[in-house]
């Protein structure tokens, strides 16, 4: 669908000219915003998993304190699952309507 804007047709999110709003997508939006978390996220699990693994090298470290260490890296790992699933269930979605 195109929306005439600076005296164009734009079938774009956004006019190149003005910067306004033509073509909302609340689902594409959605997609992008779903993306940029799921990013985070990975990177943040990822930062917080070399940092555990370090931590469980450590000679000191008890059998107790590497289940934790463990069972923190699983629900991190968790967290970036979820993530990315609902990208993938939602990029189905799109893909569908479009």
């Amino acid at each position: 669908m195109s929306v005439l804007c600076c005296g164009y047709e734009r079938d774009t999110p956004v006019c190149p000219l003005c910067g306004a709003k033509v073509n909302e997508v609340p689902l594409l939006e959605l997609l992008n915003y779903l993306r940029s978390t799921a990013g985070s996220k990975r990177t943040s699990s990822k930062n917080y998993v070399e940092g555990t693994v370090a931590l469980m090298a450590k000679p000191d470290t008890t059998e107790k304190a590497m289940e934790i260490l463990q069972k923190r890296i699983d629900r991190s790992n968790a967290k970036v699952l979820k993530w990315d699933t609902w990208v993938e269930a939602l990029e189905e979605v799109v893909e569908k309507e479009q």
